[in-house]
């Protein structure tokens, strides 16, 4: 009841709902001009939209020898909440890739790998952790000297241990 509640209030699914259940006629394609882009996509996907349990679900054919999956509708209500639980909880704070494949198992929405990008990008932990790649070096320069031994060297390490074979 709560998945559908959700879906039923949402600005886009509420009325993608209505064509499934029957009560309201499916609009033609000149009707759909003035709408969202996130309700034109749903419009375009009808076929694969089915009702279960009274909650939306879009089926999708993975191929590659992968099952096809039902993926919950999600309305925007909850879908920080699901990126929350796909980024953080399955994948473990494993970056944009993970959590996307975590996540398309699961759920849809219009635009949803932009999101997840997005989220992933600014995650704190995930932040926090890495801070991009290291400063780069400068060129090596070599040292010029006029005669042998003019310049000295030396590197100081501590202790090593003894190696089994001494």
């Amino acid at each position: 009841d709560y998945l559908s509640n959700a879906q039923h209030a949402d600005s886009d699914l509420g009325p993608v709902r209505s064509w499934k259940l029957g009560t309201v006629e499916r609009p033609n394609w000149s009707d759909m001009r003035c709408r969202s882009p996130a309700m034109k996509a749903y419009w375009q996907q009808y076929d694969s939209l089915e009702l279960r349990d009274g909650v939306l679900y879009r089926n999708f054919i993975f191929g590659g020898g992968r099952p096809d999956v039902f993926q919950f509708v999600t309305p925007q209500s909850l879908q920080k909440t699901l990126l929350e639980l796909a980024h953080a909880d399955a994948a473990g704070h494993l970056a944009s890739k993970k959590t996307a494949d975590q996540l398309q198992r699961r759920a849809y929405w219009y635009n949803w790998k932009s999101a997840v990008t997005l989220y992933c990008r600014n995650c704190g932990i995930c932040n926090s952790h890495h801070r991009g790649q290291p400063p780069r070096n400068g060129p090596l320069h070599p040292f010029t000297v006029g005669a042998p031994n003019e310049r000295w060297c030396v590197d100081l390490t501590g202790e090593h241990p003894k190696s089994a074979n001494g």
